[in-house]
This record gives C-alpha cells, sequence and structure tokens, in this order.
C-alpha cells in the first residue's frame, strides 16, 4: 500500500465488522455487566491476541495452500460452527452468580481465534501483501488494534450499563439479556453450519 490513508481504511472498515454482534462481542458483554468494566478489560487482551492470531494463520493459509486443501477451509468452518453452538449452550445458563456467569481469558480467547470475523478481515479487508511483506504486515495490524480497542470499549460498556440498569427498580432482566445472546450465536453457528455444508456439495 502506498500511504497511511490506506490504513485509516482498512481501520475504519475493521470498526464496521467488529461493531456488528458475535461470539466475542456477546462474551464480552456478559463479563460487563457480571464483572464490571475494569474488570472485563483484561478480556480484550485477549480478543486483540485471538484476533491477531487468526488473521495472522488465514492469511498465511489464503496465500499459500487454499488452493490445494479446500476441503480444510470447510473442516475448519464446521469446527468454528461447532464450538460457537458450545457457546450458545453456556451463554444460556449464565445466571447472576458472578462464580457461575464467570468469563475467562481463555474462553475470549478461543471463540475470538473461530470467530469467523477474522476470515472476513483476512479475506476482504487485508490485502494480500499484508501477510507477504513484513512491514505492511505491521502497519495493518496496527491499525487493526487501533480500531478494536473502542469499539470493544464500547461492548464493556454496554454490559456496566446493562447491570446499571438493574440497580434500584430492577427494571430489568439479565436472564433475558442471556437467552437472547445465546439466540444470537446459535444463529451465527447455525449460518456459519449452512455457509459449511454448501461447500461441501460443490466438492
Amino acid at each position: 500500500m502506498n500511504n497511511y490513508y490506506d490504513y485509516i481504511i482498512i481501520a475504519s472498515m475493521v470498526s464496521m465488522v467488529l461493531i456488528m454482534p458475535g461470539p466475542t462481542n456477546t462474551l464480552l458483554v456478559s463479563s460487563g455487566y457480571s464483572h464490571g468494566f475494569i474488570n472485563t478489560l483484561r478480556l480484550i487482551l485477549a480478543e486483540a491476541f485471538g484476533y491477531l492470531t487468526a488473521i495472522s494463520l488465514w492469511g498465511l493459509f489464503l496465500s499459500t495452500i487454499s488452493q490445494t486443501f479446500v476441503w480444510l477451509l470447510v473442516a475448519l468452518k464446521l469446527c468454528a460452527s461447532t464450538y460457537i453452538a458450545y457457546l450458545a449452550f453456556k451463554v444460556w445458563h449464565f445466571s447472576l452468580d458472578k462464580e457461575k456467569s464467570k468469563i475467562h481469558f481463555s474462553t475470549v480467547l478461543f471463540a475470538t481465534l473461530l470467530n469467523p470475523k477474522a476470515f472476513v478481515f483476512a479475506t476482504y479487508i487485508f490485502p494480500l501483501t499484508a501477510f507477504t511483506v513484513w512491514s505492511e504486515y505491521t502497519l495493518s495490524m496496527t491499525a487493526f488494534v487501533c480500531a478494536l480497542l473502542p469499539v470493544s470499549l464500547i461492548w464493556v460498556g454496554a454490559g456496566k450499563v446493562l447491570y446499571l440498569g438493574n440497580m434500584g427498580k430492577r427494571r430489568l432482566r439479565p436472564e433475558l439479556f442471556y437467552r437472547l445472546a445465546s439466540l444470537v450465536l446459535s444463529v451465527f453457528s447455525f449460518s456459519m453450519f449452512y455457509t459449511s455444508m454448501k461447500g461441501i456439495l460443490y466438492f
């Protein structure tokens, strides 16, 4: 890429994708609700590390062996959809009990590693040269992190707002939020599974 304006475009597009609901954002909201804003900040580090790793692996895969091992791409999508279905089941059983609803660093890390958004970033937003030229890789990933941090803070803050809404008159029912979050994850998982099965039919 020729100038820094290209990286601003990358950061803008990344922000638009990250702001959409998904498995990682659901976990951030849930932790923000259950454990507060400050205690959830460490999970953003897990998200960042997970995305950087997943995007790098996808980029390496797509730039080297994607044409030879197309079946592997479908298998990875099936594994991702299965794991997200497991997360949907787990989120459904969350409660206000901080011990029962505790979200671990590893949970966010693996959810992000399997998040299909990483595939979108690697294939549609990052240029192929970002995975073949070290300087472009570094700048692209820096732009990504700069976009990720504010968006993640927004999702954590949303969880805190849900918690504050339950103070006093308790007009909000967190159980309903967890059920809704679980349904979102379920739809996400089914969509990935359906797409993967369509890919198998083309073999």
